[in-house]
């Protein structure tokens, strides 16, 4: 039985493997009974995302342990990043932004060394009147990019995919019917068994975005996982005649920062994958049409979001360490509220929330006392967010600020305070409330929500 287990655990958590890898790996093509074996445990961790191939038969999507696990640290560690980043001064803002900025150009430009550093910092800036033309596509990008970073949709829809397409082709935002691709690539069979698609047929492209728009607002997916399968699904079914790769990119971002990333959704290197046009690219994208299981795609892909993560997130405490060290040598002390946020660790943790706020790691938080600042709040929302990931950072905002005993919470506050609509603060005060934080009751014809001591 052990055996069998690890057969299953080392073709699936170990690394997620493709029948034919198993197959190499015995030195046989005789593996069947193996690899239903390994199939029904990972069937233990699939997950229905709602997404349908051109032919209409269903992706499939497996959450195993060892993934969960890394994206769970992985969404932490980019809550950090809209943290610290929050807390720099504009100059090292805008400094940060430019170096991003390149970090994208490079990816949609295909490392072209015949386009300057300076020219595509005077893009990201803007403060040149007139350039080459072949720059064009990288400027109307920088600026949807920048627009869109400072523009948090709350409802993905047509019409948004409809405006982020024409920003990045260089247009102005109209309230227009949508014009998708209406020439066929390469799609002269429709619905053939086992048939590799290059796009989508013309006629069944609103129908596919519509299922994409649908699947962006399932709530039992990660954001990080989404947004990936997002770029898949686009350049799996082509909606557009050109800049396919574009609106992916900002979509995925979008659908992050909706999921309260906030602005560290548009620091993710998604560019790197809708761009990727690499021979592996193309015959991964073939072997989830193949087999439906769209895990591989996105356990790939992954792994290039999680480095970028690391990368920025070093990129960002180098910045605060500067400002940490002009302030030594300048000699001036600021307040407390102005010191960048240092990096949390467990005894730096502690030094940021009242001693009377510390609990044992075992527990959440005690029982909370009005009048927290603003960095005790911070080193409070990452202790929640690590001791119950399933948490939205903003659902674990708005209980570290709002957790006094004995006092009463509305919808509106959420709603007002973490400046989401109507609907997404109802669901997260109910959620707050079923995970047991609140108590929900009826006064005077309306909800509200009060902190139960955790101990």
């Amino acid at each position: 039985m052990s055996a069998m287990l690890d057969e299953r655990i080392r073709f699936t958590e170990d690394y997620y493997a493709t029948k034919e890898e198993v197959e190499q790996a015995y030195n046989t093509s005789l593996i069947d009974s193996i690899w239903d074996r390994i199939v029904k445990y990972r069937s233990l961790f699939t997950v229905d995302i709602n997404l349908k191939s051109i032919d209409r038969s269903p992706f499939m999507l497996t959450l195993t342990k060892t993934l969960q696990n890394r994206i769970s640290m992985c969404e932490r560690k980019i809550v950090k990043i809209f943290i610290k980043y929050d807390k720099l001064c504009e100059s090292k803002r805008q400094e940060f932004d430019e170096i991003i900025g390149l970090k994208f150009f490079n990816e949609i430009s295909g490392g072209d060394e015949t386009i300057s550093k300076e020219m595509l910092l005077h893009l990201i800036r803007n403060d040149v009147s007139t350039f080459p033309g072949n720059l064009y596509p990288l400027y109307y990008y920088s600026s949807a990019w920048k627009y869109y970073k400072e523009h948090c949709y709350d409802n993905i829809d047509e019409n948004l995919i409809n405006k982020v397409y024409q920003r990045v082709i260089g247009g102005e935002e109209k309230d227009e019917p949508i014009t998708y691709r209406i020439n066929e690539i390469e799609t002269p069979h429709y619905f053939q068994s086992d048939y590799i698609y290059k796009a989508s047929p013309v006629e069944h492209i609103p129908q596919l975005i519509n299922e994409l728009i649908d699947f962006s607002k399932q709530d039992n997916i990660s954001s990080l996982v989404k947004a990936i399968i997002s770029i898949f699904y686009f350049k799996y079914i082509k909606p557009f005649d050109y800049c396919n790769e574009e609106v992916a990119s900002m979509l995925a971002k979008i659908i992050m920062s909706k999921d309260d990333f906030d602005k560290a959704a548009f620091f993710l290197n998604f560019e790197a994958i809708a761009f990727d046009n690499s021979q592996r690219s193309k015959e991964l994208v073939k072997y989830v049409q193949k087999t439906l299981d769209i895990t591989y795609y996105v356990i790939h892909y992954f792994n290039l979001i999680e480095e970028d993560v690391n990368y920025i997130l070093g990129l960002i405490n180098d910045y605060e360490n500067s400002l940490i060290e002009e302030e030594r040598i300048s000699g001036v002390e600021k307040e407390v509220q102005s010191i960048p946020f240092r990096q949390i660790t467990s005894t730096n943790f502690n030094q940021s929330i009242p001693i009377d706020l510390q609990g044992k790691s075992e527990v959440a938080l005690p029982v909370f006392p009005s009048g927290l600042d603003s960095n005790a709040i911070d080193a409070i929302v990452l202790n929640l967010l690590e001791v119950y990931p399933y948490l939205k950072p903003s659902q674990a905002h708005f209980y570290a600020s709002h957790c006094t005993i004995g006092k009463h919470y509305t919808i509106a506050q959420y709603k007002k305070e973490e400046g989401v609509a109507y609907e997404t603060a109802r669901t997260s005060m109910d959620f707050l409330a079923e995970q047991g934080f609140y108590t929900k009751s009826m006064v005077r014809n309306k909800f509200v929500y009060t902190p139960i001591p955790r101990r």
